[in-house]
Parts: structure tokens; C-alpha cells; sequence
């Protein structure tokens, strides 16, 4: 049997574009939405801000400078409502720092509050931004503690106790200009200049310096801001799941900018070849010997590939039922995730391929020995690959887990406890996530997902072929997915 899976498109790309329509204002359609909650979040902004959009089936459009009358334009603040969704929080904060008209209060979910943000904000605020914070929010407790408090900012956090939500204040950048800073603690450093969306004209080029180790979306953000103010950025430290960056270049891509290296305002060359300067530019193609700027399209229409995060689920179900599963192949946006495929053929799994679809068909050829495998570049599908371990013939040995503490919830931990649950062994030392064949029947138990959507959808998978498992809150899979076929 011959299981053809239509899965919706990625959030990760959807978010990149609907947060790049804030900065540009161009009808853009998007054809295999994905409604997600991470997703809806973001509408949730477009409806606050007034910026109108239609949603017909799995199609949804923007328009160009449509905007609607909403009570938020008449408040102080814009309120945005985030929950729990770290990619909104992210792309968009850089936005209402330097663009919006005027000041917004987040109010972020408790998970979330946990999160890394801290580099972010402090990148933003040595540019120029005015953004607060709390005790409450425990990533920026953390870092005062430790820092003296070097953000200087003032306290204007509320904890909302029966909602579990942390409010966060962002004061619009707009009026604001950059100071020469130095600091060698946290490697933040900016050259002078200013910021002004008057008439998009700026007094000299300004630099911010983004650490992006503990999410990448630290950078996407910064890239999609500098595609619109004159900002170059350096990377500092390695930048966690590095590939999704690529993601982003093709996002900014569609938009018709791309990546140029710029070192030029160094006086000191050991510098400029140590921290890379780059500087998202307009495309550009040659004609004869005249270099002509590329128009800045005014409508996009893009219809996105199947999301290959959700897509590592379906591999597992595959291999526990035995049944082939296919699914369409990538045709435009770059999505890291679809090199799952090469780990599981390295591990012993066939697939066949054509032009348009890729088919598990084989997953009883597993390798008789123990496996090594870096996950560095996709640690999302880290718990996939885990659980997956118990049913190989071997142990395997994982590794590139170091971010997984920064995820909706601890996934390192969030994994072993789950597998000893079910009756395996799984431990984590000196780097390596190291996961035990089960050799048995899995133990009937309630899998804990701790409000995590990666954890529930591999559960999911495994439910389906181990009935008799109990899953809490399977329902947090709505944060990624808005259906699943088959289940």
C-alpha cells in the first residue's frame, strides 16, 4: 500500500514572510498555508496593527497597503499577544523596536518567558531600541544577575499569575540614535550612526553585532531588519541550527535582496577577516557593462513545498507500521530538515526517488553496529531520531544536542525520562546522547510531552503502533501543525 502524504507548508517559512511583509509592502499570496498556532499567532499581530489579509482554504493573501480600523489604533500600546510561540516573539521584535509608531506590550506564555532572548535584545538596545523587562522573565533575571545588570533598563514587567503570562515592553526606536559602544564581557559592538524612518535616508552605515549560539533566530531577525534600515551585522560565537539561516536567505531572496559581505569600515584588517561584516543588499544583475538595480516586486505568489519538519514524523510512522510512505519533494524554499532523509539512509533505510516525490520503501536493511550521528545542523528532530534509536539494532550515540535545553521545553531531559518510561535506557555525557536498543515490548505508561509539539508528534507515531500508550496533552501538536494525515 502506496501512502501519499499532503502535509501543509512549513511555519518557519511562513513567519519569515508574513514578518518580511511588515517591513515591505507587497500583495503576497501563499498557497498550502499552514494555520498552525505559531502561525495564527503572527495574524494575530496583522489584526492588531490593522494590515489586512483573506484566508480562503489553504490559500492566504496580503494585501498591499490595505489597512482596517481596529480599537489598538486608538490605544497607547499595541498589545501583542504571543503565548507561546518563540519564532513570532523573535522576527518581530526588531520591528516594533524600529518601526512601529508606537510602543507595544508582549505578553509572552510562561514557557516562553524561559527562553533565550537576552542576546537579541541586548543587540538591539546598544543600536538604538528601548526595550524592558522584569524579574519575571527569566532569561534577562538570569543574565542581570550575572551582568550587573548591564541592560540598564527599567523594570516594567507584570507577571500575570492565572494566565501564566510575562509582559514584555518594547518603546518604539524610531527617534533614537546609535552611541559608540565597546564592550569586551559580551563582544556587543556598534559604530555610530542613526536610524530614521522619516525618508529612509541614514547618516552613515550602522553595525550590530548579533550572538546568535543559543537560536539562530537571533540572525533571521536581524537580516529581515537590515533589509530594511541601512544595518550591517556581524556574527559572533557559532550560530545554533546555522542551517536555517539558508532559509532565511531564500526568503529574503523572494523579496529581492541578497547577502553581500562588507568589511570595508574596519581599519583594522585582522578584525574584519575575524568577524564577518555583511549587509543585505538589492539584487542586482548585469547588463552590458551597467550594473542596474533588480525591482523590488510589488506581488509574490509562492506555493510552498510540504513541511519536512513534520515530514521526520511520517518516516517513523513508516517504519513502525511497515508501510511506504511518499511524499512531494522540495521545489523552492530551502528547509534543513529534509536531510533527515541522508541520516536515515546512512543508517540503513531506502527511499526511492523521482522528479517529484521521495517514497520510504525499506526500513529492515538498519546497520549491525553502534551509530554515530551529528544532529548539529537539524536538533529539532533530535527526539524523532531518539526514539526512533530504541527499535535499531545497536546503540546509538547522538550528538549536536547542546540547544535542546533552550527548546519549548528541556528535550535532552524530556527524552530520557520519556524512554525510561517506556522501559529503555538512554544517557547523556561528555556531548553524546547515548540511546539504548529497547529489545522489548514498550512499557505502558503515560508519555509526558511537557507541552512540547515535537514531543506529541512522535508520540503520535508511536501510539499508532502501541495502542495501548496514553500521551498527555497530545494537543500542543497545534503549535506546528493544523492537521495530520492518517491520525
Amino acid at each position: 500500500m502506496k501512502n501519499i502524504i499532503n502535509l501543509p507548508g512549513s511555519k518557519s517559512i511562513i513567519n519569515r514572510i508574513l514578518c518580511m511583509a511588515l517591513y515591505h509592502d507587497v500583495d503576497i499570496t501563499i498557497v498550502n498555508f499552514n494555520p498552525c498556532n505559531d502561525v495564527l499567532e503572527m495574524l494575530g499581530i496583522y489584526d492588531e496593527l490593522g494590515k489586512q489579509y483573506t484566508l480562503n482554504g489553504n490559500t492566504l493573501s496580503l494585501h498591499k497597503q490595505s489597512r482596517k480600523k481596529t480599537d489598538s489604533l486608538l490605544s497607547e500600546y499595541y498589545n501583542i499577544k504571543i503565548n507561546e510561540s518563540g519564532t513570532c516573539l523573535r522576527f518581530v521584535l526588531p520591528y516594533f523596536a524600529f518601526n512601529s509608531k508606537k510602543p507595544a506590550k508582549f505578553f509572552l506564555g510562561y514557557q516562553l518567558s524561559k527562553r533565550p532572548i537576552i542576546n537579541l535584545i541586548n543587540s538591539l538596545n546598544k543600536i538604538g531600541a528601548n526595550i524592558t523587562h522584569s524579574p519575571y522573565f527569566s532569561p534577562l533575571n538570569q543574565y542581570i544577575n550575572d551582568q550587573n545588570h548591564a541592560l540598564k533598563c527599567n523594570i516594567e514587567i507584570k507577571k500575570y499569575k492565572k494566565k501564566h503570562l510575562v509582559e514584555l515592553k518594547v518603546m518604539s526606536g524610531k527617534d533614537f540614535f546609535l552611541n559608540n559602544v565597546n564592550k569586551t564581557n559580551d563582544c556587543l559592538k556598534t559604530t555610530k550612526g542613526s536610524i530614521s524612518n522619516v525618508r529612509n535616508k541614514y547618516d552613515t552605515i550602522s553595525t550590530i553585532t548579533v550572538n546568535s549560539e543559543e537560536s539562530s533566530q537571533f540572525l533571521s531577525s536581524v537580516m529581515m531588519l537590515a533589509s530594511k534600515h541601512h544595518i550591517q551585522y556581524q556574527v559572533i560565537n557559532n550560530t545554533a541550527s546555522k542551517s536555517y539561516i539558508r532559509m532565511t536567505e531564500d526568503i529574503l531572496t523572494l523579496f529581492g535582496f541578497f547577502i553581500g559581505r562588507s568589511n570595508e569600515h574596519h581599519n583594522d584588517s585582522s578584525i574584519a577577516e575575524m568577524i564577518p561584516t555583511f549587509l543585505i543588499r538589492k539584487q542586482k544583475f548585469k547588463n552590458s557593462e551597467k550594473v542596474k538595480e533588480k525591482i523590488k516586486p510589488d506581488k509574490i505568489k509562492i506555493t510552498l513545498d510540504p513541511d519536512y519538519s513534520t515530514a521526520t514524523y511520517y518516516w517513523l510512522y513508516s517504519f513502525l507500521m511497515q508501510v511506504p510512505i511518499t511524499i512531494r519533494k522540495i521545489t523552492n524554499i530551502y528547509q534543513p530538515d529534509y536531510f533527515f532523509i541522508d541520516i536515515l539512509k546512512n543508517v540503513g533505510f531506502h527511499f526511492k526517488e523521482d522528479d517529484k516525490w521521495i517514497t520510504l520503501i525499506d526500513t529492515t536493511d538498519i546497520r549491525d553496529e553502534i551509530l554515530y550521528i551529528d544532529m548539529t545542523l537539524i536538533p529539532d528532530q533530535i527526539i524523532t531520531l531518539s526514539f526512533l534509536s530504541l527499535f535499531f539494532k545497536k546503540k546509538s550515540c547522538i550528538t549536536g544536542c547542546q540547544t535542546l535545553v533552550h527548546k519549548e521545553s528541556d528535550r535532552l531531559n524530556g527524552i530520557i525520562k520519556n524512554i525510561n518510561l517506556l522501559g529503555g535506557i538512554a544517557e547523556y555525557r561528555e556531548g553524546w546522547l547515548e540511546v539504548f536498543p529497547l529489545n522489548r515490548l514498550p512499557k505502558k505508561c503515560i508519555l509526558k510531552t511537557f507541552n512540547d509539539h515535537r514531543f506529541a508528534l512522535t508520540f503520535l507515531m508511536l501510539k499508532k503502533k502501541y495502542t495501548y500508550l496514553k500521551i498527555d496533552n497530545p494537543e500542543c501538536i497545534k503549535k506546528s501543525v493544523s492537521y495530520l494525515p492518517l491520525l
